[in-house]
């Protein structure tokens, strides 16, 4: 049996990393076999302990469930301090951890249940579920009526004696425990030579080496016993040594047998709370939530014909797509309102522009009809006295029939 932290289980079962492990064990959402587990440094096994998560159950590996016929001469522990060969080198390696539901002694043979489920393992050992087991068991010599009688109703057992490490039991000790008494079983005889006889034990409950002592409290001795059912599973199809999975219909039956109707679920790993990014300083948080935005209509959907076939270079102008005439009637435009209809309930809606200031007069002309306001000259008359003064000619002036004053003498 090998003892791990209970937050490196969770974490090899992927439930969350070992740091978020932590917090979900010293938050109490940790249960291990039912009870509340807080203490971080807890060990458990994680093949024997269930562990639950916010009361779900936490598997590590997938169920197996596997019937073996065990032969003589192994123990059905993991592992032996005296180097004896235990039953779990009998299976493939490549099989998950299973343990062994109950034990067999180390010279019985016979039917050995083991898995992975420890809900399961732990309801079939329990003493109030009554599980059946049948035994074939070989007694020395004949087994007259009186001591299958006294089979039946239930005997006192003298104290175990301790066994050897090949499985001969040794001298009592001092001080030995008092007898234990024994349900009713029902034993029946299978075959009887009168050198030995084969006894048939159809039991409920499970004591330390309940029928070798029960053979010795009717004053005879137990040569060989071979256990041939298992609550409900037998090994008659299977060869000694041999092994086989166990179907689901017959795992069903198992669980619902001793009151577990459902199969276990697998739970997906415990969701991490998400860190809340803080705020910068100063900022206001909003009364209401802003609403999402809506998704506007993209505009170049809109000419985008998504039934015609994609064009390659050479297949011509694409041809014109009319759209269909749609009648719609005219809109009714609303009646303006004039300023005679309007009222101080509906005021104009454009404020009246102000009145224009009366133009200035014109300017008064002098003699000759012309304005006395000055004028500047225009390009053509410039460009007529540029030509005047090239040719040599006398230039005209624009601004009438003055004469300009010269300079010098005229030409």
């Amino acid at each position: 049996m090998t003892l791990i932290r209970l937050q490196l289980a969770l974490a090899k079962a992927g439930v969350a990393s070992r740091r978020h492990a932590e917090e979900l064990i010293t938050a109490g959402r940790i249960k291990v076999n039912g009870k509340v587990v807080s203490v971080l440094g807890s060990r458990i096994d994680p093949v024997r302990d269930q562990v639950s998560v916010d009361d779900k159950p936490v598997l590590r590996e997938p169920m197996a469930y596997y019937l073996l016929n065990k032969p003589k001469g192994y123990v059905t522990t993991a592992s032996d301090p005296e180097g004896r060969p235990t039953v779990f080198e009998l299976l493939p390696k490549s099989l998950v951890r299973l343990f062994s539901v109950g034990r067999l002694d180390y010279n019985t043979e016979g039917a050995l249940l083991l898995t992975n489920d420890g809900e399961l393992a732990h309801a079939l050992m329990h003493p109030s579920m009554g599980v059946p087991k049948v035994y074939h068991a070989k007694f020395r010599g004949t087994v007259g009526k009186e001591q299958l009688h006294r089979l039946r109703g239930g005997v006192d057992l003298p104290p175990p004696r301790p066994l050897s490490p090949t499985g001969k039991p040794l001298p009592l000790p001092p001080g030995a425990n008092r007898p234990e008494r024994t349900a009713p079983a029902t034993v029946d005889i299978v075959t009887s030579t009168g050198r030995h006889t084969w006894l048939q034990f159809i039991l409920h409950e499970g004591k330390n080496r309940q029928i070798h002592r029960m053979a010795e409290a009717v004053g005879s001795s137990l040569l060989k016993l071979i256990r041939v059912e298992y609550a409900g599973l037998d090994i008659s199809n299977l060869e000694l040594n041999g092994y086989r999975a166990l179907q689901p219909a017959e795992v069903m039956t198992l669980r619902q047998s001793v009151g577990l109707s459902h199969l276990p679920v697998e739970p997906g790993p415990v969701p991490k709370k998400k860190m809340q990014e803080p705020e910068p300083v100063g900022a206001k948080r909003s009364e209401r939530p802003t609403p999402p935005a809506r998704a506007q209509p993209s505009r170049s959907h809109r000419d985008v014909d998504f039934d015609e076939a994609p064009r390659r270079l050479g297949d011509g102008p694409r041809p014109v797509r009319e759209k269909p005439a749609v009648a719609r009637p005219p809109a009714a435009r609303p009646p303006r309102e004039s300023a005679v209809t309007a009222t101080a309930e509906s005021p104009p809606r454009r404020t009246p522009r102000p009145l224009r200031a009366p133009a200035s007069p014109p300017p008064a002309r002098g003699a000759g009809g012309r304005s006395s306001a000055y004028h500047p000259p225009l390009r053509r008359d410039r460009e007529q006295a540029a030509r005047a003064r090239s040719s040599g000619l006398p230039m005209r002036s624009p601004y009438g029939s003055r004469e300009r004053p010269s300079d010098g003498p005229q030409r």
